[in-house]
C-alpha cells in the first residue's frame, strides 16, 4: 500500500505543471499563482503545525527567510514563469536535475567530501539527455531557451534549498519547517505582487481556476507533502526516491492528454537519458553513504 501511495504521490506532482499551465493561460500571473497556491496550503498548515510560531534563534530565522525564498517565492516564481515560456515537459525534466545540483553543491560545502567518477558520469549522462529534450534532437541550439534557463535556475534555487534545510531538519520536525517555509515564501513574494500589480481577483470566478487552485495547494501541496512524510517514515528515504526520477515521464503524458503538446522522438529518448543519469549519480550517493 506505500508503494500504491508513492505513485500516487508522484502521478499528482508530474500533473502540477499542467495545472500551472492551465491556470497561466487563464491569464493569472506567475506570482499570483504561487502567492494563492502557498495562501491556502498555509491557512492548511495553521491547523497542522500551529504550537511553536518561532525558531528557537535569530540564525535559524534568518535560515527560515532563506529557506521562504530558495523553496518558496523565488523557485516557484521561476519555475512558473519558465511555464510560461517553454513546455511544461522541458520544465519538468531540467527541474528534476535539482537532485544533482544538490549533490554537486552539497560537495562544494563540505571540502572533506569527493565527487566520485559514478556521480559525474550520471551527471554528464542527465546533461546530454536534457540537452536532447531543448534542442528536439536538431543537436543545433535553435530555440528560445528563456523558459529553460528559468528551469535551471529553479533547479539550483531548490539545491539551495535543500542544503540549507539540512541544519533545521536536524532540530524541528517537517510540519514546523513547511509552516515557515510557505509562510516566508508568502512575504517574500508580496513586494513582486504590489510592483507587478498582479491581484488578478476577477480571474477567481473561473471555476476551472479554482478548481486547479485546490488541486495545487491542498491536493499537491498540503496533502501529498504528508503522504510522502509518511512513506518515508514508513519504508525509508531511499525507495520514495526512486519514483520521483519518473515524475518527468508523467508531465509528458499529461501535458500531452491535457493540453495538447507535442511528444516527439527526441523529447521521449532525452526523457529516459536523463532519468538514468540521475538514477546513476543518486544511487552511487546512497550506497557510499
Amino acid at each position: 500500500m506505500i508503494h500504491i501511495l508513492c505513485i500516487l504521490i508522484v502521478v499528482i506532482w508530474g500533473t502540477t505543471f499542467v495545472s500551472t499551465k492551465v491556470l497561466l493561460d487563464a491569464g493569472l500571473s506567475p506570482e499570483f499563482i504561487f502567492f494563492l497556491r502557498f495562501s491556502i496550503a498555509y491557512i492548511a498548515m495553521i491547523f497542522v503545525a500551529k504550537k511553536q510560531l518561532w525558531s528557537n534563534s535569530l540564525k535559524h530565522e534568518l535560515t527560515f527567510i532563506v529557506l521562504g525564498l530558495t523553496g518558496g517565492s523565488l523557485y516557484f516564481l521561476a519555475e512558473n514563469i519558465a511555464i510560461s515560456y517553454t513546455y511544461t515537459s522541458n520544465v519538468s525534466l531540467i527541474v528534476s536535475i535539482a537532485p544533482l545540483l544538490t549533490l554537486f553543491l552539497s560537495y562544494a560545502i563540505n571540502r572533506s567530501q569527493h565527487i566520485s567518477k559514478m556521480a559525474t558520469a550520471g551527471a554528464i549522462i542527465a546533461l546530454l539527455g536534457i540537452y536532447i529534450v531543448i534542442t528536439n534532437g536538431s543537436f543545433m541550439l535553435n530555440m528560445q531557451p528563456i523558459g529553460d534557463i528559468l528551469s535551471l535556475t529553479a533547479a539550483a534555487l531548490w539545491a539551495v534549498y535543500s542544503n540549507a534545510l539540512q541544519e533545521l531538519a536536524k532540530e524541528y520536525n517537517t510540519r514546523f519547517i513547511t509552516r515557515k517555509v510557505f509562510g516566508y515564501g508568502l512575504i517574500t513574494i508580496l513586494p513582486v505582487l504590489f510592483v507587478r500589480n498582479s491581484f488578478d481577483w476577477h480571474l477567481l470566478s473561473d471555476t476551472s481556476v479554482i478548481l486547479n487552485l485546490l488541486f495545487l495547494s491542498v491536493i499537491a501541496s498540503l496533502l501529498c507533502y504528508i503522504g510522502w512524510n509518511f512513506a518515508i517514515r514508513k519504508i525509508g528515504a531511499v525507495r520514495p526516491t526512486m519514483y520521483v526520477y519518473f515524475v518527468p515521464l508523467i508531465t509528458i503524458v499529461a501535458s500531452s492528454l491535457l493540453i495538447d503538446e507535442p511528444v516527439t522522438l527526441a523529447t521521449v529518448v532525452g526523457t529516459l537519458i536523463t532519468i538514468v543519469g540521475v538514477y546513476i549519480s543518486q544511487r552511487k550517493v546512497k550506497t557510499e553513504s
